[in-house]
């Protein structure tokens, strides 16, 4: 009898147990979906349209910069052109160290272009840029230019011509970019050859003009002579 008294106490004991540690696994279970909503309710929503890339925004116009970096030289110096084109937006140079115009057109005539510079009155010692592709972020070529003469005031400018194939085949459109006024001045020596120079022309006209008043006084003479000679002859 104590037999089974004792057994079955132990089987109300197991059974107990079990009930315990089910309601203690469905507690857990319940604790952790409540956490993970709560992580979900604090975490910040996500914008679907963040992860989508930017769209390629195309130019409406091309800006094209002229840039020396002297308005005034020597003689024998040189001067460096940069010429700069891309978005319209952008200043690509410091304005208060060089001498720089701007002006703009429009990006759908194309996004390649040959550059060169209009500099009748200069030497152009650079390499042959060929084609090149206009990018956004601006692209920019440059020039050395040295004056063919010894003073003045000289103009000089930009030719730009956009095509729209790649290896800039076919019929271009040309446009031109402001202008820019370089002053050219006379070096020493150039100034000593220019003086020499005012001096010899000025000796030359004086001893022209002595000459001329010598010759024709020294023909006076003679005419009077010969008109003389010829009168006592006659008489």
């Amino acid at each position: 009898m104590k037999q089974l008294k004792s057994l079955s106490s132990q089987k109300h004991y197991g059974f107990c147990l079990v009930m315990t540690l089910f309601v203690i696994f469905f507690a857990c279970k319940n604790s952790g979906k409540e956490t993970e909503s709560v992580n979900e309710a604090m975490s910040p929503p996500t914008d679907s349209t963040s992860t989508q890339k930017d769209p390629v925004v195309k130019l409406e116009e091309y800006k094209i910069v002229l840039a020396s970096d002297k308005d005034k030289i020597k003689s024998n110096e040189n001067l460096t052109l940069s010429i700069w084109i891309g978005d319209k937006g952008i200043s690509p140079f410091n304005e208060g160290n060089i001498k720089q115009d701007s002006n703009t057109f429009p990006a759908r005539l194309g996004q390649y272009a040959k550059i060169e510079p209009y500099a009748p009155d200069f030497n152009i010692s650079s390499p042959d840029y060929g084609c090149i592709r206009i990018d956004k972020s601006g692209s920019v070529i440059q020039y050395t230019l040295s004056p063919k003469k010894t003073k003045g005031i000289y103009r000089i400018s930009a030719i730009v011509k956009l095509y729209e194939g790649e290896d800039c085949i076919g019929t271009p459109v040309p446009k031109t970019s402001r202008t820019l006024t370089i002053t050219v001045e006379l070096n020493l020596w150039d100034q000593i050859l220019f003086k020499l120079e005012e001096l010899g022309s000025i000796f030359w006209d004086k001893l022209l003009s002595f000459w001329g008043a010598l010759l024709t006084f020294l023909f006076g003479i003679v005419f009077l002579y010969v008109k003389r000679k010829f009168s006592k002859d006659k008489s």
